[in-house]
């Protein structure tokens, strides 16, 4: 499960074709492209892809237009603001899966699913745990995922159990790194911080005398989920919502992982110049996409 499977290759893919077709003003034919990654196989392995599609034969062959900047985030903790990854190296960071509230959750919906499995188990030749569900439900996910296709075992679940199995991830998620954690939702400053700096000075023709920042058009980051999770939640995304109840499902809650910590998550800024007919000079604008979402 380290390195890259044949449905990340093809999302890789899927994914620098969609900029390139979304925002072809942002490519300039002959121009390098470089992209930051966390360091570690498959995220490296993601952003070689990446390139390869956005940038085609040139990404590796004749002029090497392509470059990934793996950066390693398990170095020193002096290193923190100049990080992907920066709960890495924090000292205080501690993800504990959400375990006090996934453990209360698991026990509500996972004994069913072994009542009505082990009916189907010739007796005394295995006893099922709920352990043994959880690590199923767990493995279908990435079996699908390695084999491109929905894995088959998967229908031994039910739709309603496999809800379930999602909103323990959601809870997982939610009080190991997101807004119900007591450091994780801040880990991203640093890297918040930065990117907004970038955007808010960017210039396409910056130079050593001026104060604006020369950047890609373009700037890409592949970071891991954890950091996905944590970003959100430092965007203040779901602010707004109540915290997820350990007990019962709320139907509609909008903080489900699936959504946006999928295999290929992304989090999108856009730095938007919009005329106005009061101003003479156009106002800019921060626009952010949680996968396709505004």
């Amino acid at each position: 499960m380290s390195l890259e499977s044949i449905t990340g290759y093809r999302e890789a893919y899927d994914f620098a074709i969609s900029l390139r077709t979304k925002y072809p003003q942002l490519f300039t034919p002959g121009s390098p492209v470089h992209v930051f990654a966390n360091d570690y196989p498959r995220v490296v392995e993601t952003a070689q892809n990446f390139l390869r599609a956005y940038l085609g034969v040139n990404a590796s062959h004749g002029p090497n237009l392509g470059t990934v900047y793996a950066v390693n985030s398990t170095g020193s903790s002096n290193a923190l603001g100049n990080s992907l990854a920066p709960s890495d190296l924090c000292p205080d960071y501690v993800d504990d899966s959400g375990v006090n509230e996934t453990t209360i959750w698991n026990a509500l919906y996972q004994p069913a699913i072994v009542k009505r499995l082990q009916n189907y188990i010739k007796s005394g030749s295995l006893n099922l745990t709920t352990t043994d569900i959880a690590t199923m439900q767990y493995l279908c996910g990435f079996e699908t995922s390695i084999r491109g296709t929905i894995s088959p075992f998967s229908n031994v679940f039910t739709a309603q159990e496999f809800q379930a199995y999602e909103y323990t991830q959601d809870l997982r998620y939610y009080y190991g790194n997101g807004p119900g954690s007591a450091t994780g939702k801040y880990m991203m400053f640093p890297f918040l911080l930065s990117l907004t700096d970038l955007l808010a000075t960017y210039s396409p023709t910056a130079t050593s005398n001026t104060t604006t920042t020369k950047i890609q058009p373009l700037t890409i980051s592949f970071l891991n989920d954890g950091q996905i999770s944590q970003l959100a939640s430092q965007l203040g995304i779901f602010d707004s919502e109540p915290a997820l109840p350990s007990t019962w499902m709320p139907q509609t809650r909008k903080y489900i992982t699936s959504h946006f910590i999928s295999m290929r998550g992304t989090i999108t800024f856009e730095r938007l110049s919009c005329p106005s007919s009061s101003s003479p000079s156009s106002s800019k604008f921060l626009r952010i996409r949680l996968n396709d979402a505004i």
